[in-house]
This record gives structure tokens, C-alpha cells and sequence, in this order.
């Protein structure tokens, strides 16, 4: 039986098991504080484990390549 993988968040202070997760979305926000760039996990359409944010989409986007090699077993 495969061990099951968890998936850490930003901050290393949040996990969540992967086969739990559903989609994956690095979500643009405009706030007060300036734009930043939020990567969430959804369990389902509305229910989500939020990764952490980044005000560079490409670092959150490298965050959400290294979760895909996780999952896929790359190293």
C-alpha cells in the first residue's frame, strides 16, 4: 500500500493529506495591502486548504510544480 503523502503549507505550519484535494488554484487577490497571488487546495467546490500567498505569481506557481512532483513521485 502507498504511503500517503502530505502537503505543507507556505509557512510549514499547515498540512493536509494530497489525496484529499481536489483541484488546485493560484488565485489573484487585490487588497488593501497591494495584489498577491493565493495558492489553495479545494476539497471541493467551496471548501478549500489555503497553501499561503506570495505578492509573485511565479513563486506561487513554482510552489504548486513542486506539490505536482510530490504528488507524481519526481524528484
Amino acid at each position: 500500500m502507498p504511503k500517503e503523502k502530505m502537503l505543507w503549507s507556505f509557512d510549514g505550519l499547515r498540512s493536509v493529506r494530497a489525496s484529499k484535494l481536489r483541484e488546485f488554484r493560484i488565485e489573484h487577490q487585490n487588497t488593501f495591502d497591494g495584489e498577491n497571488y493565493t495558492l489553495r487546495g479545494y476539497f471541493n467546490k467551496t471548501e478549500y486548504f489555503e497553501f499561503g500567498s506570495s505578492v509573485d505569481k511565479y513563486e506561487a506557481l513554482n510552489f504548486l510544480n513542486k506539490i505536482h512532483e510530490l504528488i507524481e513521485g519526481k524528484k
